[in-house]
């Protein structure tokens, strides 16, 4: 197993066509590699672990594994590695794969991700951008500018502290809490924001679109088909512009005079043409520490 000192944090190129990459950042002053066959009782397997190239200079670490050849890329059959990588929290990840999932565990600098199948599961991100073919995208926590695009697959982020463009062609989109601007975009599939502390844009042509708390800025729902769902923070003023074609529209909040004795305000524009809207008062809660 390789290891390297690296007592800053470092940056790390990867590149596998199959298997499984498992990145786990925490507080030490040496990076460890490892690689396995995906399969150990398959040749062609371990003769790829083999031929994984495994470089570090000057605070760049590189993990190659070999691009299938002759038969097996015609036939899009590949061999597959087992990838681990134990490295100093805070190094960057610049990751492509093709048929792999890819796991990383601690707090990460900014990450690159592109992979054409599988799941990717990050922990704690710098500055993210992600894409993905055809798989999963979850991760629980991203500090800086996020853009993320899937073709194919549910996205998941707990939180996101900088502004954000997540995008999906089929698939549904869940996002914790965002803290500045955030734009999402499926094709096909619901939208969840569970609070938007800035502006949140969201359409979606075929699916829900749920926003459980917004205070200020601006608030743009439109989907085709599909009931919107909008949360107003207790003590902000709302403008409302709500529309739906086909269903009800039902607005519960009490009428004010005007907006001056509200410290915040918000503009909500709510449209569907099939599916009920629903615009309301969001739940009192504890403050947060951004609070």
């Amino acid at each position: 197993m390789p290891t390297f000192p690296t007592p800053d944090p470092i940056t790390v190129v990867l590149g596998v066509t199959s298997g499984q990459v498992r990145i786990v950042a925490s507080d030490r002053a040496d990076t460890a590699v490892q690689i396995n066959p995906g399969n150990k009782a398959s040749a062609s397997d371990a003769k790829v672990a083999e031929q994984t190239q495994v470089d570090f200079s000057g605070g760049r670490l590189v993990v190659i594994a070999p691009e299938p050849s002759g038969l097996k890329s015609i036939i899009g059959t590949e061999s597959s590695v087992d990838v681990t990588i134990e490295l100093p929290a805070g190094s960057s990840l610049e990751a492509t794969t093709a048929k792999a999932e890819i796991r990383a565990e601690g707090s990460l600098g900014e990450c690159r991700v592109h992979t054409a199948s599988g799941h990717v599961r990050l922990d704690r991100t710098g500055a993210l951008h992600a894409d993905s073919a055809d798989g999963p995208l979850t991760v629980e926590h991203v500090s800086g500018h996020a853009t993320v695009s899937v073709a194919s697959g549910r996205v998941r982020i707990g939180e996101i502290d900088g502004t954000a463009a997540i995008d999906s062609g089929n698939g549904d989109i869940w996002v914790g809490y965002a803290t500045q601007d955030l734009e999402i975009g499926t094709a096909n599939g619901d939208i969840a924001v569970d609070r938007a502390d800035a502006n949140v844009t969201a359409q979606t042509s075929g699916g829900s679109i749920r926003i459980g708390e917004v205070a200020r800025g601006r608030a743009e729902l439109m989907t085709a088909e599909g009931q919107l769902d909008v949360g107003i923070r207790e003590g902000s003023a709302a403008w409302i512009d709500a529309r739906s074609r086909t269903g009800s529209v039902r607005n519960s909040l009490a009428q004010q005079d005007g907006p001056e004795q509200f410290a915040e305000k918000v503009k909500v524009r709510a449209h569907t043409r099939s599916g009920d809207v629903v615009i309301r008062r969001a739940p009192q809660r504890s403050p947060s520490a951004h609070e």
